[in-house]
């Protein structure tokens, strides 16, 4: 299961990586397309683990870190290591997470796009683009190194107000469609305000938007479910686990959701095994084999003067006419096939 974050669970966990405001970078890490900040404040080590496409967790421990530096971690490091943390910001109402450095009086951007195939990028002080894990392409804009970072068109998402509102809300037919796209809730979020609110038909604009406002103030409970992850504990989802902190929910189901996933020495094992598995079973049908044949030599050695009388006559009959072979074989064995030159006879 690839889990993601909707732009109000990143709003949600922005409030938790405020603890790193004022803290020091001490190192980047690469594994991938996943990415660990080890940030130091007031004397407490912490690591903010960033999986592209859409994930972002504290933990304790480094999570992902290659043997070798890649080109891109040696550039970024270059820049940030021991960078004080400024500033740690959602970009206005989207999957976007924008964390302000500072090193010798130098302003870097560390810019995190959790949407799509997910993107970690450095800009300098002017957003131009230092440093990218992926150069991508659209027909609205472009990053790549060197250019100048442009946020990608959008809505305004759960920051939509009356006026913008106003604007949209004819282009919908279903209020959970609304508030799925047009408020960025995602379709659980949407659903969840839906049946809460009792939103069968489109409701009035101040309804809808008395009824986003009263979402996003509600008490984070981090949940985690079988197949999703959540800022609030869910209505319509049975079960799930609730959790002290979304950093410790998103480091659980990342870790289930590893498990799941064979390390490519673990595919060479199954792989094996596999092979292992089927030559077991090709002995198995060889001593099959071997246990029927031996019952058919016995029968044949058992019958053998009987069979023999029968083979001469077959041959002396068949260099006649096959139907002279029939009608002596009538009522001695079980079926002839002419064609095979076979005769099945009964034990």
């Amino acid at each position: 299961m690839t889990y993601s974050l909707t732009a109000i669970d990143i709003r949600n966990i922005v409030k938790e990586l405020q603890a790193f405001k004022g803290g020091r970078i001490n190192k980047f890490y690469q594994l991938k397309n996943s990415f660990t900040l080890r940030v130091n404040n007031k004397g407490v080590t912490k690591n903010l683990n960033i999986l592209l496409p859409g994930l972002i967790f504290l933990s304790s421990e480094i999570k992902y870190a290659a043997e070798m530096a890649t080109p891109l971690t040696m550039g970024i490091r270059k820049r940030i290591t021991n960078a004080k943390i400024n500033s740690i910001k959602q970009h206005g109402a989207e999957r976007i997470l924008l964390i302000e450095v500072e090193k010798s009086k130098e302003i870097f951007f560390i810019l995190i796009e959790m949407f799509s195939k997910g993107n970690l990028m450095l800009l300098d002080k002017d957003n131009k683009i230092l440093s990218l894990y992926s150069t991508q392409s659209w027909s609205a804009r472009e990053v790549k190194k060197g250019l100048t970072y442009v946020a990608p068109p959008g809505g305004t998402g759960f920051e939509t107000d009356a006026l913008r509102l106003k604007e949209v809300i004819n282009d919908f037919d279903k209020p959970a469609k609304l508030l799925a796209v047009a408020f960025g809730l995602g379709g659980t979020y949407a659903e969840e305000i839906c049946a809460t609110e009792k939103f069968t038909k489109m409701p009035t604009e101040i309804k809808l938007l008395n009824a986003v406002k009263k979402f996003l103030n509600k008490p984070v409970k981090a949940h985690l479910y079988e197949t999703k992850i959540s800022s609030y504990k869910l209505s319509l989802i049975d079960g799930g686990t609730a959790y002290d902190s979304m950093s410790e929910m998103i480091e659980v189901a990342v870790k289930d959701d590893q498990s799941k996933v064979l390390t490519p020495q673990e595919k060479a094992v199954k792989k094996q095994q596999a092979v292992i598995d089927s030559q077991v079973q090709a002995i198995k049908d060889l001593k099959k084999k071997i246990v029927n044949n031996t019952k058919k030599g016995e029968l044949i050695y058992e019958h053998y003067i009987g069979i023999q009388k029968v083979l001469d006559k077959v041959t002396e009959l068949k260099k006649k006419d096959w139907k002279e072979v029939h009608k002596f074989l009538k009522g001695k064995v079980k079926s002839i096939n002419k064609k095979n030159k076979t005769i099945i006879v009964e034990a």
